[in-house]
């Protein structure tokens, strides 16, 4: 008994207790809090670049988003956000509580933490230049807005200095974030990125020693591991870092060319023969995906996510929707079809 209840202290006074704030009663009030807190986020970007569509005083106006490697328009910082809000709520030198518990005041927390880690700009720029005339009449000048949206989203230990953590406080956030529990993560977000039945049958149905097999292991080591835009590791991806850090892991000279983004590993592919169709997909195989909201980025075919095949209709990808490296059910849709397939070797 003394044992039982030692542990449950232990969580209740550790920042890792705000996972389990949600399975008191059932009513996971500390996820409805997050849907509170995105919603005002997402409405926030919303109302604003409506107000800047009913603009009249523009003869056209383009909005214009920031879109990088990944699967969505934002990357989900929701698992840092969290963990900074745990770390300062047990270990803040005045007024600590305990993250089991959803108080009044947990919202107005959890809404500042999660502003000081997500903000949205809007850069203007206007152009003016001439119309194409009607007959027999002079060309008029047509003034156009654009706008140019991008979204920061903090890492935990970015926000620690903001937050003015101390080294103490630093220490527990960093155990915290670099040790990501798939189980931890799932009781509160009920996004798990990696299933122990998937997880198995995938690794049974490789060839022992076959390249596209050491490429699905060498991201199956990576489970878990925070998306970063821009990162190629060792434990931070975005999609194309992941990749690069698998491919070039099993096939050491393909390094120099996979050191790019999406589109340029998919236009490598391309150019160098190395399509395959959706039939004849093995583990190892690239799958890439073609942004459609984004018609004006000056990618290659506006691909802006890829993934690695791990077979039985499975897919390993650092997700920027999930906010790490996950395994998936090989899916496409409307805003982000499959483009292509690709055997890098």
């Amino acid at each position: 008994m003394v044992t039982a209840f030692a542990s449950v202290t232990s969580v209740i006074r550790s920042p890792t207790g705000v996972f389990y704030a949600d399975e008191a009663d059932g009513s996971a009030p500390l996820r409805a809090v997050m849907e509170r807190v995105d919603k005002r986020y997402e409405d926030g970007k919303r109302k604003r670049i409506e107000n800047y569509l009913g603009r009249s005083d523009f003869d056209s106006i383009k909005i214009e988003y920031g879109y990088e490697d990944g699967d969505s328009d934002a990357v989900n910082n929701w698992y840092d956000v969290i963990s900074v809000y745990a770390v300062d709520a047990i270990m803040r030198k005045e007024n600590p509580h305990d993250v089991m518990t959803v108080t009044d005041s947990t919202e107005a927390e959890m809404s500042h933490i999660h502003g000081l880690m997500n903000s949205v700009s809007y850069t203007e720029s206007v152009t003016e230049h001439k119309g194409v005339p009607t007959e027999g009449e002079e060309p008029v000048s047509v003034r156009e807005l654009k706008v140019s949206v991008r979204e920061k989203k903090l890492e935990a230990m970015e926000a620690a200095d903001l937050m003015g953590f101390d080294e103490e406080q630093r220490l527990v956030l960093k155990e915290m974030t670099d040790k990501r529990d798939n189980e931890l993560i799932g009781r509160l977000t009920g996004m798990y990125f990696a299933d122990r039945k998937d997880y198995i049958d995938i690794v049974s149905g490789l060839e022992p020693d076959g390249r596209g097999s050491l490429i699905v292991k060498a991201a199956l080591t990576k489970l878990g591991c925070p998306y970063v835009l821009g990162a190629k590791g060792e434990r931070r991806f975005d999609c194309s870092g992941l990749v690069y850090y698998a491919v070039g892991d099993a096939v050491p000279v393909l390094k120099s060319v996979f050191y790019t983004n999406a589109a340029g590993q998919a236009r490598y592919l391309f150019e160098h023969g190395k399509l395959v169709s959706r039939s004849e997909l093995m583990p190892g195989d690239l799958v890439f995906w073609r942004n459609r909201r984004c018609t004006g980025c000056g990618r290659w075919n506006e691909i802006h996510h890829v993934g690695i095949y791990a077979g039985n209709g499975k897919v390993i990808e650092a997700s920027s929707s999930r906010g790490c490296v996950v395994i998936r059910e090989l899916w496409s849709k409307k805003s982000y079809p499959v483009f292509m397939y690709g055997r890098p070797y």
